[in-house]
């Protein structure tokens, strides 16, 4: 039994290592957590439902309205009326006043009345209008999604490169520790001296002291990449993409501007929405000079009683009525005018705003572009003067295992081999934020 609940435990405890584990994530992945998680994103969703809600609330305003009342009165003193004395005596003076009260101690009145715009020019443009409004909430949201998705990239692809920062400079401490190892030998037979030794020593702390600064870096992105995904920071992410995927991503998707065109830009639509809103605005300044046309009907029931005893029988008296308003404008002072003018102009700055967002769009993509031809240009260089300076450190490990040359000079030859590694490790870096920049600026939602 004992043993039964003990492999029962083990395999317990097993499963919750294993879940706690992190699969590996890809690049894919953590744009869809991201836009599931993220608060900015959750937010522009609700602007979308509560634009649609806004055009109900609109909408509502044409449609009947119908409103119940009921009220109750208690008059402590009832008012009182004069009249002439004559009224009921002949023979009194004319100037004699008899005070009169008329009504009931106890009314109560319940009512329904129904109101129906039946025109209102302004009403109807503003409808047009009202209805437009989820447009800039969707392309907001668009925006939105769009920000989000090539900040993920960026924050991950920074964790790709800082993982392969790591992975060279462990390759660096690997081969020294091994230099140091064959020297320890060395000196125990009395074929070199501590000094060597001690060199190297150094040398190691140093690359061991830039792998420490690496690994922070390290984390430092993934932490970004969680905080940009919404997730919490203390939550284990293993990255599946290599460096070589990476590089793979990147020399299988040439990238030129000939396609770009600047209308297909979400904040193209977004502005040419913003006009046609300000137009829409604009002709309802317009049709404020135009008459409105409402209907109303209103029944009542009405009960007069000296005594609260409204729930018997005795009598309510109805009252009905319906009618027929129509409001004219026919003299504002210029003050409608003076509006349409004012209205007229923002029309007519948005379209010159639109054509000046066009240009600074056009110049963004060709500064994108030429800014990922240079990071590419100086990314492929690096490369090369890398992969020299990777042979030229060996050439320099042979002659020193030969004992053709001594510490200094290999740890002179090693200093430039790791500042050649971080040069490349930047050159990358910069060829990754052209690289997302230009993708972000021809990114097109309908594609």
């Amino acid at each position: 039994m004992i043993q039964r609940s003990l492999m029962l435990f083990s395999l317990l405890i097993t499963h919750v290592v294993s879940a706690q584990q992190a699969s590996p994530l890809s690049l894919d992945q953590a744009v869809e957590t991201a836009l599931e998680n993220n608060r900015e994103v959750t937010i522009a969703q609700k602007d979308v439902q509560a634009s649609h809600d806004k055009v109900t609330e609109y909408r509502a305003i044409g449609l009947p309205q119908v409103n119940g009342e009921i009220s109750f009165q208690n008059f402590l003193d009832i008012p009182t009326q004069v009249i002439p004395a004559n009224a009921f005596n002949p023979m009194a003076d004319p100037n004699e006043l008899v005070g009169v009260r008329f009504g009931t101690d106890y009314n109560a009145t319940a009512s329904i009345t129904v109101n129906q715009l039946l025109f209102d020019g302004s009403y109807i443009t503003g409808l047009k209008a009202a209805r437009r409004y989820p447009e800039i909430s969707n392309l907001q949201l668009i925006m939105k999604k769009r920000d989000l998705k090539f900040d993920v990239t960026s924050a991950y692809l920074s964790a790709v490169i800082a993982q392969e920062n790591i992975r060279i400079v462990s390759v660096n401490i690997d081969t020294t520790e091994r230099l140091l190892e064959q020297l320890a030998g060395l000196i125990e037979v009395g074929v070199s001296d501590s000094t060597e030794y001690d060199q190297l020593t150094l040398n190691l702390q140093r690359i061991k002291n830039s792998k420490a600064q690496a690994e922070r870096q390290y984390e430092l992105s993934l932490m970004l990449l969680k905080l940009v995904m919404g997730v919490e920071l203390d939550k284990d992410i293993e990255l599946s993409m290599t460096f070589n995927d990476l590089l793979e991503d990147l020399g299988a998707n040439p990238r030129d501007i000939q396609g770009f065109d600047p209308a297909q830009r979400t904040e193209h639509k977004l502005m040419e929405t913003q006009i046609e809103l300000k137009d829409l605005d604009l002709q309802v300044q317009n049709n404020m000079a135009l008459p409105s046309v409402g209907a109303f009907f209103q029944h009542q029931q009405q009960a007069l009683r000296n005594e609260f005893n409204f729930f018997n029988d005795d009598p309510w008296y109805p009252a009905t009525i319906w009618g027929i308003s129509v409001q004219v404008p026919i003299w504002s002072s210029f003050d409608n005018k003076s509006k349409i003018a004012q209205k007229q102009i923002e029309v007519e700055k948005t379209q010159e705003e639109i054509t000046l967002l066009d240009r600074n769009l056009q110049l963004m993509a060709n500064q994108s572009l030429i800014n990922y031809q240079s990071a590419a240009d100086v990314f492929l260089t690096e490369k090369d003067n890398l992969a020299l300076s990777e042979k030229i450190l060996n050439r320099h490990l042979i002659q020193y295992r030969l004992g053709v040359i001594n510490s200094i000079t290999l740890t002179q030859i090693q200093q430039q081999h790791l500042a050649a590694q971080s040069s490349y490790i930047g050159a990358a870096m910069d060829l990754v934020n052209a690289s997302v920049e230009l993708d972000k600026i021809l990114y097109n939602p309908n594609e």
